[in-house]
């Protein structure tokens, strides 16, 4: 049995990711801004602002670009158009 080089190394990387605080935290406020913004309301878009709203007001003040970035990034990755 062989495996695609290409789904081990995307595995990988996806564990590199979770463990990592940052994209924790991201994920975190991705959630948060799907079941109290997105799904209420029927949405399929977010601004930015509002991403790194959510991040402050769940308590990340210390890593926020970096937070909000991310979170932008797998909310992109999950279908969800993210305003400027």
């Amino acid at each position: 049995m062989s495996c695609d080089p290409e789904l081990v190394q995307e595995a990988a990387r996806l564990h590199m990711m979770l463990l990592h605080p940052k994209y924790r935290e991201a994920e975190r406020v991705d959630q948060a801004i799907l079941e109290e913004y997105l799904e209420p309301q029927g949405e399929s878009e977010v601004a930015y602002r509002v991403i790194v709203e959510k991040t402050r007001g769940l308590g990340v003040r210390h890593m926020v670009p970096d937070v909000g970035e991310l979170a932008a990034q797998v909310l992109r990755e999950k279908g969800v158009k993210v305003g400027r």
